[in-house]
Parts: C-alpha cells; structure tokens; sequence
C-alpha cells in the first residue's frame, strides 16, 4: 500500500472460493495511536470469499485478536 509499500506474503491457499492468505504485519498495522501495539502480532491472516470480481470477509490480527476486521473489495482492471 502507500504507506508500507509491499507486504510480504508467507502462505496462501485457495479453495471453494475462498482465498486465505496470511502475510507479515506491515509496521503500519502493528500500532495504535502511533505506538506499537503489547502483544501485536507479528502476522495478520484473512479469509475471503471471492464471487466474480468481488470478495467479502475478515481480517484477523492473530490468535490474541479479540475481534476481526470486516474485507470487502473488487477487482480493478487496468
């Protein structure tokens, strides 16, 4: 992204229209308020069901996370 650049990516899968990647926590995620999160994880994991050009699912910042972040996106043809 603009801030972090490109993220790195440790494991992907894809399965009944679902793609699950889990990717390092880009510096930019791992803080709150500016500072850096106690007990951030050092990965972030995400689930999305892909339909077409379009997935919807969550984001998860690790087995500690004591909630997800909602995904929704489409594809953008260039």
């Amino acid at each position: 992204d603009a801030t972090d650049g490109e993220i790195e990516i440790i494991d992907i899968k894809f399965k009944d229209d679902v793609l699950e990647y889990e990717y390092l926590t880009p510096p930019s995620q791992s803080k709150l308020n500016g500072k850096k999160s106690e007990g951030a994880s050092s990965t972030m994991k995400t689930w999305l069901k892909v339909d077409g050009d379009s997935f919807k699912g969550a984001l998860s910042s690790g087995e500690a996370s004591e909630f997800d972040f909602s995904v929704t996106g489409q594809r953008v043809s260039k």
